[in-house]
Order: C-alpha cells, then structure tokens, then sequence
C-alpha cells in the first residue's frame, strides 16, 4: 500500500492518520513527531525559532515551545499518557557554516536546545534521530506502522575563496 503523503510547512502541525506519511524538509527548522501506534495517534511539526516571548495562545508550530503545546492539544494527550507517547526530533542544522561566529551558537542550535529543553520539561522522552550538522533533511511520520524516519539531503561544504 503507498501512503498517501502530507506535508508539513514552515511552522505548521498537521495530525495525520492511518494511511498517511507526514513528511516535513529541514535545515535549520527543527520537526517534532509525536505519536502512539496503539490509540491512532499522530502529529509532526515544523519548528522555525525556538521560544515565543509570550505564552504561545493559537495553534502552530513557529517556534517550538508553540509546537509541542500544539502537538499535545491536537493529540489531546494528558498528563498520563505522556508516557506511551512515542517523540523523535530532527534537523537544526547550521545551513550557513561560513558566516557563523565562533562562539556563538546558530539558529539550529538554539532550536535544538529549546526541543530538548521544552520536551523535558513536559515529562516526554525523545529520541534525536539526525540533529545539528550542516546537511538539510527530510523528516516522515509513517502513520500506518508508526515510524519516524529521515533523509539527509545534501551537506553544505566550506568554501574556501584563498
């Protein structure tokens, strides 16, 4: 059977169902997948910036700590079920290597940081299943056997102008 595929934009998170492959590209942007096989449950996001200044009120996934409270609302996952709750991120990567300062972490990075960080603090366990780098990607949600899956893309390489 081939899956019918959705995708999922910049800063937006979808639900999908049986049948369907989630499917989201990445560089720097971070994709969240959440999901349980057992209650037909399944959601990515697609994550621009890392934290809202104010507590996020709409749907949407802009910035993480938005998407994971979106995740959890369209889901309707509760506090027990946070457990069983299956959560893979991927991405946030550096896609401009040559411009970034030394010592100062990038746009990929602070995504990163702030998907753990938020994660954690709600009580999920994740797996990073291809994060940081320098090399765009392809996130899937298969919501027929339940697999969070990703495809490297191409890897940004130095130039040198010497």
């Amino acid at each position: 059977m081939n899956a019918q595929e959705v995708h999922v934009s910049i800063s937006q998170v979808k639900k999908g169902k049986p049948g369907e492959l989630l499917k989201t590209t990445l560089g720097s942007c971070v994709g969240i997948a959440m999901f349980n096989v057992e209650d037909g449950l399944f959601a990515l996001a697609h994550c621009l910036l890392p934290e809202s200044y104010d507590s996020p009120s709409t749907l949407g996934a802009k910035f993480v700590d938005q998407a994971i409270e979106s995740l959890m609302a369209i889901l309707d996952v509760k506090s027990s079920m946070i457990p069983r709750m299956k959560v893979y991120i991927a991405g946030g990567a550096n896609m401009m290597p040559s411009i970034a300062k030394i010592g100062q972490p990038h746009i990929g990075a602070l995504n990163l940081e702030a998907a753990r960080k938020h994660l954690q603090l709600k009580g999920f366990k994740f797996t990073e299943l291809d994060v940081a780098g320098t090399c765009a990607r392809q996130m899937f949600l298969n919501c027929e056997v339940g697999e969070a899956s990703v495809k490297r893309i191409q890897e940004i390489k130095e130039k040198s102008y010497e």
